[in-house]
């Protein structure tokens, strides 16, 4: 270009052209959908993990009233087999506490 006489001038910036600009803003709504996309997928599923967990502690909670039924319903019938051991004629000989 100097042939010409024509010279370029430095403006001192490095802009991009504006359609590398349109290009890059279209590729980013692409990536801001498809995490759009992914975060309701992961909410969904973690929707889901949370009613699980929900009805496994309910699960865990109802076994817990029932270990401690069956815990006293056992203690109730030791109670019970001892005092009728105590009236048992061979009752001195041995004792039902080792059971």
């Amino acid at each position: 270009m100097l042939r010409y006489g024509i010279e370029w001038e430095q403006k001192g910036t490095n802009e991009k052209n504006l359609s590398v600009l349109d290009f890059e803003k279209k590729e980013r709504v692409k990536e801001v959908t498809e995490l759009e996309a992914k975060k309701a997928k992961l909410q969904e599923e973690n929707a889901i993990f949370q009613g699980i967990n929900k009805n496994r502690y309910e699960q865990l909670l109802q076994t817990d009233v029932e270990i401690c039924s069956l815990r006293a319903n056992l203690q109730s019938s030791k109670n019970e087999a001892e005092k009728v051991w105590q009236g048992h004629p061979m009752a001195g000989e041995s004792s039902l506490k080792s059971f």
